[in-house]
């Protein structure tokens, strides 16, 4: 589940197999529900889904990005 707080209210998608559930209702993109909730955001960074930057502790100074990914046993 993804929650995100935006003007005052709370919006939860369900990850499901065929994309995304909000408002009971099956979306292919998070941008889909995105727009629906009324911003022009794009989906991923609506809902927190960015690249990070991992510092490397082996090596100080050097990073590396990281995207999120769903685990095997939610794909």
């Amino acid at each position: 589940v993804l929650v995100r707080q935006f003007r005052n209210r709370e919006y939860q998608v369900l990850v499901v197999q065929d994309g995304y559930e909000y408002d009971g209702k099956i979306y292919k993109t998070l941008t889909g529900i995105a727009r629906r909730i009324g911003t022009h955001w794009s989906g991923p960074v609506f809902f927190g889904l960015v690249n990070m930057e991992i510092v490397d502790m082996q090596e100080p100074g050097k990073t590396r990005t990281a995207k999120l990914r769903l685990l095997p046993e939610l794909q």
